[in-house]
């Protein structure tokens, strides 16, 4: 991967353990004997890697959507955080931001 790209990453995800998320152990070989890592991420891993991240920094998170181009190509996915940790702000916040979710294709 570009080091710029990779620095980008770095950037988004506030962290550099996307690397040993996203890639496989295993090296792959081109025609020149080259090895690169091969890519093991889908789109289910890096949604699961987003709610881990943000999980360390909210005291609680929504459900997520995917948000789609015509094709179904999915270009990014919406969850919200909630920063208050008070059990009666966090719950009322979360049922609030779910609803906006759920109710976003409507």
């Amino acid at each position: 991967m570009d080091p710029r790209w990779e620095a980008k990453l770095d950037a988004l995800f506030g962290a550099t353990d996307w690397r040993d998320e996203f890639f496989a152990d295993e090296k792959q070989y081109d025609l020149f004997g080259d090895a690169s890592r091969i890519k093991s991420a889908n789109e289910d891993r890096i949604l699961a890697y987003i709610q881990k991240r943000m999980r360390s920094v909210f005291a609680g998170i929504s459900n997520f959507a995917v948000l789609r181009n015509s094709t179904g190509y999915p270009m990014f996915a919406l969850l919200m955080g909630v920063t208050n940790p008070s059990p009666k702000a966090l719950a009322s916040a979360l049922r609030i931001s779910n609803h906006l979710i759920a109710n976003l294709n409507r």
